[in-house]
Order: C-alpha cells, then sequence, then structure tokens
C-alpha cells in the first residue's frame, strides 16, 4: 500500500512538472506569434502605406526610394526591440504604477532591477524581434552591396540615436519624480513626437529642421542612421549627435538631482 502511494505521489509530480512544462510552452508560442506579428506589422506597415503614396514606388519620396523606407522603418522598430530587452518599458511600468518611492529605489539601484528583469521577465520575443530585422538588414546590405565603412557609420550612428531615445523617454521618468502624477500627460505628448522618428524627415526646411534635429532631436534616432547606411559616414551628424546627446544627458542629470532632493525632503 505503502507503495503504492509512493507512487501516485510520484505521478502527481510528474504531472504537476508536465503542467508546468506545458504553460511555459504556451507562453514561448505566445510570445513568439507576438514576435512575428510585430516584426511583420513594423516591416510591411509603414513603408506599403509610402509605397501606395509614390505611386506604387515609381516616385521617391523626399529622396527615398522603397527599400529605403524598409530600413528606416527596420531602424525604428529594432530600437524599439532593444528598449524592451534592457526593460525600459518596466521601468515606466513601475512610474505609474508602484510610485515615487519604489522607481526612486530601482534606478537608485540599477544591478538590482536588472538581475531581476532577466532572471524572471527576460522574453525570447524580444530576441526572437532583434534577429528577424537583423536578418533583413542583412539582406539590404548585401543586395545593395553597402560598403563596410557605410556599415561602420551606421551602427555607430545606430548607438547614438538608440542613446537620444533612451534619454528623451527618461525626461517623463525624472519629471514624475519630482512632480508625481501631475506629469503623465508628458509622456503621451512626446510619443507624438517620437512616432515621427521613422518618416523621411531629412529634408525639412528651415524652422522644421531645426525642430526635429535639435529640440525634439527625433531625426538622430533613425533617419540619420538610415541615411549614414546608404551615403556614408559625415563629421557634421557626428558633432551633432554629441551636442544632442549631452543637453539631454544635461537635462536628465538636472531633473535626476532635483528629483533626489525632492525625495530625500519628504522623508523617502
Amino acid at each position: 500500500m505503502g507503495d503504492n502511494m509512493e507512487i501516485i505521489k510520484s505521478l502527481k509530480l510528474i504531472f504537476k512538472y508536465l503542467h508546468l512544462s506545458f504553460k511555459i510552452t504556451k507562453e514561448y508560442k505566445i510570445e513568439l506569434f507576438y514576435a512575428f506579428f510585430v516584426s511583420l506589422t513594423n516591416i510591411i506597415g509603414f513603408p506599403i502605406v509610402w509605397f501606395l503614396l509614390t505611386n506604387g514606388g515609381s516616385n521617391h519620396l523626399n529622396t527615398w526610394h522603397f527599400h529605403h523606407l524598409i530600413f528606416l522603418s527596420i531602424v525604428l522598430s529594432i530600437i524599439y526591440s532593444f528598449l524592451d530587452l534592457i526593460g525600459l518599458w518596466d521601468v515606466w511600468k513601475l512610474v505609474f504604477s508602484e510610485g515615487r518611492t519604489v522607481i526612486l529605489r530601482y534606478l537608485t539601484r540599477p544591478a538590482n532591477f536588472y538581475l531581476q528583469l532577466f532572471g524572471e521577465h527576460f522574453f525570447v520575443g524580444d530576441l526572437i524581434r532583434i534577429f528577424l530585422y537583423i536578418l533583413i538588414l542583412a539582406y539590404i546590405t548585401i543586395n545593395e552591396n553597402i560598403p563596410i565603412y557605410n556599415i561602420l557609420a551606421f551602427f555607430l550612428f545606430f548607438l547614438f540615436g538608440f542613446t537620444i531615445m533612451v534619454l528623451l523617454l527618461l525626461i517623463p521618468v525624472n519629471l514624475f519624480l519630482i512632480y508625481d502624477q501631475s506629469t503623465r500627460g508628458l509622456p503621451d505628448l512626446l510619443w507624438g513626437f517620437l512616432s515621427y522618428a521613422g518618416l523621411p524627415i531629412d529634408n525639412a526646411k528651415e524652422v522644421v529642421y531645426f525642430f526635429l534635429h535639435y529640440i525634439v532631436p527625433i531625426a538622430f534616432i533613425a533617419v540619420v542612421p538610415a541615411k549614414s547606411f546608404f551615403e556614408g559616414f559625415s563629421i557634421n551628424n557626428l558633432f551633432s549627435y554629441f551636442l544632442v546627446i549631452s543637453c539631454l544627458f544635461l537635462i536628465n542629470k538636472y531633473l535626476w538631482n532635483v528629483a533626489v532632493k525632492r525625495f530625500e525632503a519628504i522623508g523617502g
């Protein structure tokens, strides 16, 4: 009788293990579907719209052709994928769900946050999305016979563009730490501008050019890296990146210092 009970316990344990494995597998399948769905919509959605607006691709759009537009769309999409991978969206969720005290503690102890993120909330879908985008970037690179120095220039400017995106998104986080819920409308306003980062805005003129390059520097996020991929390195762009990143860094540093002082002043 005792042996039978042990067998039953073992079978229950095996069943629980299989059930847990099934749940995990099911989650990964959903995640896999999500990765393919997001990748597919990013790849064909925006470029196809512009393809239709240019009479079937017979005309260019602001000097951009169809394969350029696909590349531009993928550059922005891969930046979003990396933002997901490093957990920036998790920081934003903490901001608006758990309050200033929690988010400040996470930001002052980033190692703990990322250990928790990669240990418990690591999403395979983010890696799948990045892999799919890189495959398409590699195809365009081979098909267009892109020189190696253009590729190196792209990766350099892509890194700078990613840095600008992160610094822009940290501004409302820092403002939240200072003003609590009063800044909840700022992320929506900021996203309204960032949505233009995937548009071919590089030839905008005068005031619009200055605004989109330096006031809300969305041109440096995806457009400039994409142009460098097809047209090569520009020393002027390099100086512009350093200027924009320096300004955004100083803004965030100032806001962070104000936030920490305000946090300490209320006894947090």
